[in-house]
């Protein structure tokens, strides 16, 4: 049961549900595949098809004689086409998330080389007993090989080790919690 644009604006006229129902039973599937040949997406062609019909809503046909088709496919074309206008100008998420990653990475590298500098800086201000008993330890002695190297009581290793620790800690400005 074939029925014109005139007469489907007609029954849209009296029954708003019917003739929506009839123009997107007779143009849904010709515009989805239409509208998928645009994106390549069908997902997209989905929603861009939703969006035509979503005008179709809006519209009250205001004159007998409108050609519904060549209206259609005109929303259709130009939601497809403002749609691979905005595709072109965003930028995939992807490639937000490598960026943020490399940018974090950047900052961290920064940062922890800023560290380095400052505990090696650090390290120049030792005085020398400290800094002779802090180069054994980074040479990977524990604290009874220090002591037998410098030469002291493993109690001096051990207190010098409180008073590097406290150097550091104000040097860099951190406070002790005990």
């Amino acid at each position: 049961m074939f029925k014109s644009d005139e007469e489907i604006i007609k029954i849209w006229k009296k029954d708003p549900h019917e003739g929506f129902r009839l123009i997107y039973d007779r143009y849904a599937g010709s515009l989805l595949r239409f509208v998928y040949r645009f994106t390549g997406n069908q997902e997209q062609a989905e929603e861009i098809l939703q969006d035509v019909f979503t005008e179709v809503l809006k519209s009250n046909f205001e004159t007998a004689n409108f050609n519904i088709k060549a209206w259609l496919f005109t929303i259709a074309k130009n939601k497809s086409l403002n749609f691979e206008r905005k595709k072109k100008r965003e930028i995939p998420s992807d490639q937000l998330i490598q960026d943020a990653v490399d940018l974090q990475s950047t900052e961290e590298t920064i940062a922890t080389h800023q560290i380095y500098e400052r505990i090696h800086s650090i390290q120049s201000q030792l005085p020398k007993d400290l800094a002779q008993t802090w180069h054994l330890r980074k040479q990977g002695l524990d604290y009874k090989e220090i002591a037998s190297e410098l030469s002291i009581p493993i109690g001096t290793v051990k207190s010098r080790f409180s008073r590097i620790a406290d150097f550091f800690k104000k040097e860099l400005k951190i406070e002790r919690q005990d």
